[in-house]
């Protein structure tokens, strides 16, 4: 179905944007530690959708009439989590930079 090296490259992908999204979630959290659970979602959810994805390209199962199964099922899973993840890893975003902004202390004006 797939070249030989089509697997790797998958695989090297992905282990690029999870290591990615963990320097990120480690630079976000350093700022912001109140948005911990969100970070640790959006990462925990792409695995998940990563794992459905490539599950579903790369270990087809067979049946017994010959044929593949369907696989819509787990395409729908890789989104749904994916979806999920996107959503934390924003909301963890828009929390930091919102918490970044309340933290700053006013300027004096200098006059007394």
């Amino acid at each position: 179905m797939f070249e030989a090296e089509v697997q790797s490259l998958f695989l090297g992908g992905v282990v690029l944007v999870i290591l990615f999204e963990l320097i990120f979630s480690v630079l976000v959290l350093r700022k912001a530690p109140g948005v911990k659970k969100a970070m640790i979602g959006h990462v925990v959810c792409l695995l998940i959708a990563f794992f459905c994805l490539g599950y579903m390209l790369f270990w087809p199962q067979i049946l017994p009439d010959g044929g593949t199964a369907d696989r819509s099922g787990q395409f729908a899973l890789f989104g749904i989590f994916w979806f999920i993840g996107e959503c934390c890893g924003v909301a963890a975003v828009i929390n930091a930079l919102s918490s970044g902004k309340k933290s700053r202390k006013p300027e004096p004006t200098g006059s007394v």
